[in-house]
Order: C-alpha cells, then sequence, then structure tokens
C-alpha cells in the first residue's frame, strides 16, 4: 500500500511541476491548466489523509449498582486486545446459578472464538448457543437477560447484542440513539412468535409468557419446557459504526429503565459531563434518579464516553 501510494504521489507531483509551467499558454489554457492544478493539489491531499493512522478512542468508563432489592443484578467491563467490552446481566428466578454461570463465562467464551480467527458476529452467536446448552447440561436454576456491547477500537464498529430487557443507549448528536430492543412478551413481533409457538400471553399489571417478564433469556429451563419455542436464548445483534457526534454509551438494567425515559438518561449524563462529572459519578445520579422515581428492582448503570 505504500509503494503504490509513493508512486502515486510521485507521478501527481511530476505532473503538478509540469501543470506549473505557465509559458507560453493563452488566458483559456492557462485556465485550464489552473483547473488541473486545482485537482492534483485535492488528489494530494487525499493521499496524505489516506496515509495518516487511524484515530483511537480514548475510552473511559464507570458503573454504579444498587443490588438491594433482589441482589440478582451483574455486570463486567474488559479490555481485550482491540475490543472493549460491557456487559450488563438481570438474573431472575429462585436461584443465582445461572446470572452467575454467565458472568463468569459469556465474555471470556467470546474471547476465545475472536481469538480463534472467528468474526465478532460469529463469535457471538456460538457463544449464546454454547452457553445456553452448557446451563442446560448442568441443570442450572435461574434465569437472567444478557446486554453485551463490544467496540473494535480499530473499525470504530459497535456490537450490541441483547436477551431480555436491559438497554442500550447511544448518545448520538446530543439525542438519544437507542441499539437494543426491549424482549417484553407483548412487543409486537416477539408476541407473533409466541403465539405462532402456541403460547400465551398473560397481564397482571406486566405482560408475562410462562411467568416471565420477558420472552428472551439464558437459563429458565421448567419455564421453556413449558411451550417449547416461546422464550428463546437468541439474541439480537445491532452493528453500528460510532460516529464522530457520538458522545457515550448507557448500558442499564430494566429497573432503570421502568422508570426514566431515553431522553432524560441522556440529558442527565449529558449535564453531568458538562459540570466535569465522571462517568462513575453520572451512572451513580441515574441511579438515585431511579431510587427518587420509586423504581423496584435492582439498579445497574454502566456509562462509557468516547473521548475523540
Amino acid at each position: 500500500m505504500n509503494i503504490k501510494h509513493n508512486t502515486v504521489t510521485s507521478t501527481l507531483l511530476l505532473c503538478l511541476l509540469c501543470a506549473n509551467s505557465s509559458k507560453g499558454m493563452d488566458s483559456h489554457k492557462r485556465q485550464n491548466r489552473n483547473k488541473l492544478v486545482e485537482a492534483i493539489e485535492l488528489a494530494l491531499q487525499e493521499i496524505q489523509i489516506q496515509q495518516q493512522p487511524p484515530q483511537r478512542l480514548n475510552l473511559e468508563a464507570g458503573v454504579h449498582q444498587d443490588n438491594r432489592k433482589k441482589g440478582q443484578d451483574r455486570y463486567e467491563i474488559r479490555e481485550a486486545g482491540k475490543y472493549y467490552i460491557g456487559a450488563v446481566y438481570d438474573g431472575h428466578g429462585p436461584a443465582d446459578d445461572v446470572v452467575n454461570y454467565v458472568r463468569k463465562n459469556l465474555i471470556e467464551y467470546i474471547i476465545t472464538y475472536t481469538r480463534n480467527g472467528a468474526s465478532i458476529l460469529d463469535s457471538i452467536k456460538n457463544t449464546f448457543t454454547q452457553t445456553e446448552c452448557e446451563i442446560n447440561d448442568c441443570g442450572l436454576e435461574g434465569g437472567t437477560t444478557a446486554l453485551i456491547a463490544i467496540l473494535d477500537k480499530d473499525t470504530m464498529k459497535l456490537h450490541v447484542a441483547n436477551l431480555g430487557d436491559c438497554r442500550a443507549v447511544l448518545c448520538r448528536n446530543k439525542n438519544p440513539f437507542e441499539l437494543s430492543s426491549d424482549h417484553k412478551p407483548n412487543k409486537p413481533d416477539e408476541q407473533k412468535r409466541i403465539e405462532e409457538k402456541g403460547g400465551y400471553i398473560e397481564y397482571d399489571g406486566v405482560h408475562r409468557i410462562n411467568g416471565l417478564a420477558v420472552s428472551r433469556s439464558f437459563g429458565d429451563l421448567d419455564l421453556k419446557e413449558e411451550n417449547l419455542g416461546c422464550i428463546i436464548s437468541e439474541p439480537e445483534i445491532v452493528e453500528e459504526s460510532l460516529q464522530p457526534e457520538d458522545q457515550f454509551l448507557i448500558l442499564a438494567s430494566d429497573g432503570i429503565w421502568d422508570v426514566i425515559d431515553n431522553q432524560e438518561a441522556v440529558t442527565m449524563v449529558q449535564r453531568a459531563f458538562k459540570l466535569k462529572r465522571t462517568p462513575l459519578e453520572a451512572a451513580a445520579e441515574l441511579v438515585l434518579k431511579a431510587k427518587m422515581n420509586c423504581s423496584m428492582d435492582d439498579l445497574t448503570v454502566l456509562i462509557v464516553r468516547f473521548n475523540n
């Protein structure tokens, strides 16, 4: 690539030198010469831009958690080579076996798949399938949602994989940009899938399938056996390229989003950063706000700020 660029650059510079010679030119030829010089200079500028090293992100993350309601939220932040990974898990059910197993293994499996040459997309899909199979084989009790964001710091591509009702919200150009979809039983496409499998959605103040308030999860083996295919462990995966106007990413459990909408969350974090507060402090403010708004669930907020 460098040899090709150097050859093209030398050729353009020679053309520029020749074009700058105006000896013997009439006004019409001189006008055409000026256009040619301008085009060559623009081409040289483009080559200089392409030869510059890619811009790298300076990331800053913070997480705050209030786990006093049920004690079943978990989170994780990891760096593995070019990947920066954040995850939030919201466990449920009579035991913490599944959420603890997922917290221990999910990111580790993804990293292993990528190191063995799999694409990040295939790594996520294979990891979710493998994890659910192992939970089944071990007969682990309980269940959990899972939300994981993986940023490739070289390509600036962000992959968000979601299973359940934690949520990822990006602040883009000062506005909320949702990167995940809550898997509630009454979500139109989820409801259609459930009903096609013969499932029935109940409502007791919250929409439920087999007593569960989410339509996708890890574990929940007994509930999944009642209506096969109604509650699934297949994640929805979103790929998004980061833009210069992207400021930060919020990952949070549903205890936050039950009482704070996307716009309010983004506005609060923006205000915190204007006051020179850290992502940790901004996350703590969101948790406090959710408690003031009478959230009845565990609360976890993970914020990643992009300092370009």
